[in-house]
């Protein structure tokens, strides 16, 4: 049914009231009021009778004057707001979550690239450390092989100085034994000779002596005045071969000792002439032979 405007209210309080009414059936209204005719649509009233400004906003599409202008003026914020078309608030939040997401993915980024950087330089000091100590090692080897040949080489020099000189040592220990076998040799020789000679002169000397002493005691008994020449005779033979024998034994020993240390000489010599074509003269020199020069 179609409804008009009553400017006045029952309770004459403002059309408080009416409004409520009329707000609670606008749809129902809006509904019904589309269904009918256009000769038969209901008027709107303008203006109430007191002049409230509440009654003024109740159109007959349901829109409500200040209310819904407000609303639909406000709205274009609020729908900015509300669906992000451009509102201050939407563009506050957009802008500020776009930087947000922007500085957390360059965030991201640079620490990832930090973290890369941070690998490439780790990687790049374990990379110099350990050439560092490669290169620190293969010196400290190096050092201490040349070190160890150049104590080696002095070491094997020394030995063979050594060595050298025990060479010499016993070399010259075998030539002083067979000089000295030579010379015990050349002396019990001598020796020997000389006792031979002794014990040959002796029983000579004695044979001479039993021999004018019988012949003494004979010729005294037979010839009286001739003891006395062949006592003489006999004195001076006897004296004559213990001369000899002396001077013999004294000859045959100075010989023998001479020929004894001409052959010792004759072999160190020849044995020094052989060693000095082996081994350096510095050695012999500095080891053994120092007073020799």
């Amino acid at each position: 049914m179609p409804w008009y405007c009553d400017a006045d209210d029952d309770d004459g309080g403002g059309g408080d009231d009416d409004d409520d009414d009329d707000d609670d059936d606008d749809d129902d209204d809006d509904d019904d009021d589309d269904d009918q005719p256009v000769s038969e649509q209901p008027c709107c009233c303008s203006d109430d009778d007191d002049g409230d400004d509440d009654d003024d906003g109740a159109d007959d599409d349901g829109d409500d004057g200040d209310e819904d202008d407000g609303d639909d003026d406000d709205g274009d914020d609020d729908d900015d707001d509300d669906d992000g078309g451009g509102g201050d608030d939407d563009d506050d939040d957009d802008d500020e979550g776009d930087d947000s997401d922007d500085d957390d993915e360059d965030d991201d980024d640079d620490d990832e690239g930090d973290d890369n950087d941070d690998d490439d330089d780790d990687e790049i000091v374990v990379v110099v450390v350990v050439v560092v100590v490669v290169v620190v090692v293969v010196v400290v080897v190096v050092v201490v092989v040349v070190v160890v040949v150049v104590v080696v080489a002095e070491v094997v020099e020394e030995i063979v100085a050594v060595v050298q000189v025990v060479a010499t040592a016993a070399a010259v220990a075998v030539v002083v034994a067979v000089a000295v076998v030579v010379v015990v040799v050349v002396v019990v020789v001598v020796v020997v000779v000389v006792v031979v000679v002794v014990v040959v002169v002796v029983e000579v000397a004695a044979t001479v002596v039993v021999a004018a002493a019988t012949l003494v005691v004979e010729e005294i008994i037979v010839y009286e005045k001739e003891v006395v020449v062949v006592v003489v005779v006999v004195v001076v033979v006897v004296v004559v071969v213990v001369v000899v024998v002396v001077v013999v034994v004294v000859v045959v020993v100075m010989v023998g000792v001479v020929v004894v240390v001409m052959v010792v000489l004759v072999v160190v010599m020849v044995w020094y002439g052989s060693l000095k074509h082996t081994i350096p003269c510095t050695v012999l020199d500095r080891h053994l032979f120092k007073l020799t020069g």
